[in-house]
């Protein structure tokens, strides 16, 4: 920070004060800033020499701060996350606490003393905390108006504030708290007589390693009622019961919680459910609200899952990853109501079953090794998104019978390293709204869906790579409506590339070819003059930039140039003025010739107002 800050006496709104180590401001020069309101967060506390500084800082006194930020590092954490962002089970390390001298840890908590806010304060959040506890104010009753509290990184902790009595507080977040090995009545205010936590919506424990036992308590005294949200993450062991009853609770979410085996709350209004690796959690019958439920790394059996199931009349979601006990859907379980469907890496799971799930709008099917060679695409005629990754043994899609199986929902497909894929159903697959079809290492597929350009009419993205044995487009070329197209790594479709029509796509913007064999690109009348963003990358042999198949490309803006080790040089004619950005990099030799010291290319391009060459920006 600039040193004197302290001097600007009618500062209302200051969003960082980064404390000085040997130079800069001292946090003390915030006491002269009595105007301050909104949120100020200060950060590298670990410089306050001494804790009188801090009490100049004079926060009490700042009545107009509406939220306050103390980390004693450069950082500020965001602790926010959606339940069912992530689907797929991923480990996380969990880091040893250093030893720190007690006079460090002290100084901290002296520190933390002193930075007391004033109780009107709304949002307050502490990161990196090395006190052994915190100190009073924090959780004082006397904060009155507080919505939301983070606690992050407070590595060195023995034992969570007393938070039960801050009457406002909505949302408690505490995070990274290595040494906590358990949370009891101190957690609620002691024993008072007073309703604990009677606000509170959202509470999160997180990455608590040696936590436990969690003293939870009756639900005489009103503990946890407005609890909305919970989520129990990286707590692997803990152990004991889970508070009994949450009577408004709609999102539960327990992951990495090994040791845990306890039964489920009670919570009528249930809405989303996510277990991740708690195998000892004692399954059981869930509420018939739940809309979403995702169950990862578990060993659920065909039977648990009927049974968790069984009541769930209004399921829409249902997620199944790396749970190889699992076999199969339950004959006749799931609700009529099930839209969106995700299995991954389950073994030997029978896929039959999900051909009752007529409703689908949404299936991934992921990690699909052995069972899973045909698919029949018109069993499900409300289907929007349909996504295949990393299925070796799926062959095909098939259809009903008739001249055309009509799937008007359908907007996007997505079939992702699925080597032995390789074909779509016969006569072509009539999806009159699909807008995106994306393939990927499909090695053994050998032709695109017949009739695109009649059957697929609203087709608008299309991208098609390492696909090695298709050899050009169906019969009538793509469809009219194409904006983006991607063909990379198939060597014998872009062998043909004069034969793909491109020329009569008036909608095409975006082009961008990776691989193949040619000496010179683009070809003459192979682009329209529509096209606005052109990408070409990995062509070896690559050594000109064909003037006559550019000039005519009068909308283009931007043009990336990668790995093509053997282009020399622009166009002795230059580029189209229409151009406002070009990326050159891994171009050994063309990018030697438009250095600009080197003066031999450089016209060409200085003229275009953005120039990137290997990451750098080239200001001409």
């Amino acid at each position: 920070m600039p040193a004197h800050m302290g001097k600007l006496k009618d500062l209302h709104k200051l969003t960082t004060f980064v404390v000085g180590k040997h130079s800069g401001s001292s946090i003390s020069e915030l006491g002269e800033l009595q105007h301050l309101h909104g949120t100020l967060s200060i950060l590298n506390l670990q410089n306050v020499g001494c804790s009188g500084d801090a009490l100049k800082a004079d926060l009490k006194g700042k009545k107009k701060l509406q939220g306050l930020v103390l980390s004693w590092g450069d950082e500020i954490e965001d602790y926010s996350k959606d339940m069912f962002v992530v689907p797929l089970f991923m480990e996380r390390e969990v880091e040893v606490p250093k030893c720190v001298p007690h006079e460090d840890l002290d100084h901290q908590r002296n520190v933390l003393e002193q930075l007391q806010p004033s109780p009107d304060l709304e949002h307050l959040k502490i990161f990196y905390y090395g006190g052994t506890q915190f100190p009073e104010w924090v959780g004082d009753h006397s904060f009155s108006k507080i919505v939301s509290l983070e606690l992050g990184n407070c590595e060195h902790c023995l034992s969570l504030p007393a938070l039960g009595h801050l009457r406002s507080l909505k949302n408690l977040s505490l995070r990274g708290f290595p040494r906590v090995t358990a949370v009891g009545s101190e957690f609620y205010g002691n024993g008072s007589s007073m309703k604990s936590f009677d606000s509170l919506e959202i509470l999160r424990f997180e990455n608590m390693p040696e936590w436990k036992k969690w003293l939870c308590l009756g639900d005489e005294n009103g503990t946890f009622c407005s609890l909305q949200e919970l989520y129990i993450i990286d707590c692997p062991k803990l152990k004991g019961d889970l508070p009994k009853t949450l009577p408004l609770l709609r999102k539960f979410r327990i992951e990495n919680c090994e040791t845990l085996g306890s039964a489920l709350s009670r919570a009528p209004d249930m809405h989303e459910l996510k277990l991740v690796n708690c195998d000892k959690m004692q399954l059981q019958a869930l509420p018939t609200e739940l809309q979403n439920l995702a169950v990862e790394n578990c060993s659920v059996q065909d039977s648990s899952l009927e049974l968790m199931l069984q009541h769930c009349t209004r399921l829409e979601g249902l997620s199944i990853g790396s749970c190889a006990s699992l076999k199969s859907l339950p004959e006749g379980r799931l609700p009529v109501s099930l839209k969106r469907l995700m299995i991954n890496n389950c073994g030997e799971f029978d896929f039959s079953r999900i051909l009752l799930c007529t409703s689908l709008q949404n299936l991934n099917v992921l990690n699909a090794l052995d069972s899973l060679e045909s698919f029949s695409l018109g069993s499900f005629p409300n289907l929007n998104s349909l996504n295949f990754s990393l299925c070796t043994n799926i062959k095909s899609f098939s259809a009903l019978e008739g001249p055309h199986q009509h799937l008007p929902s359908l907007h996007s497909i997505n079939i992702f390293d699925c080597p032995n894929f390789v074909s779509f159903p016969k006569g072509g697959l009539s999806a009159p709204n699909l807008t995106m079809l994306y393939l990927f290492n499909c090695k053994n597929l050998k032709s695109l869906p017949e009739q695109m350009h009649s059957l697929l009419p609203s087709l608008d993205y299309l991208s098609v790579a390492n696909c090695s044995e298709i050899e050009s487009f169906p019969e009538g070329g793509l469809p009219f409506n194409l904006q983006f197209l991607d063909i990379s790594c198939c060597n014998k479709l872009i062998a043909g590339r004069m034969g793909w029509g491109l020329h009569k796509l008036r909608c095409l913007t975006y082009f961008k070819m990776s691989g193949g064999d040619m000496e010179f690109f683009p070809d003459e009348q192979l682009l329209p003059s529509t096209i606005t963003n052109l990408h070409i990358s990995w062509l070896p042999n690559l050594k000109t930039l064909d003037y006559k198949g550019l000039q005519h490309l009068t909308s283009i803006q931007e043009l990336d140039i990668n790995f093509c080790p053997k282009l020399q040089s622009m166009p002795p004619e230059g580029l189209p003025v229409s151009l406002s950005s070009i990326s050159i990099s891994d171009c050994p030799l063309l990018t030697k010739r438009c250095q600009k010291e080197k003066g031999k290319d450089w016209a060409k391009i200085s003229h275009i107002p953005s120039i990137t060459i290997d990451g750098q920006v080239i200001i001409a």
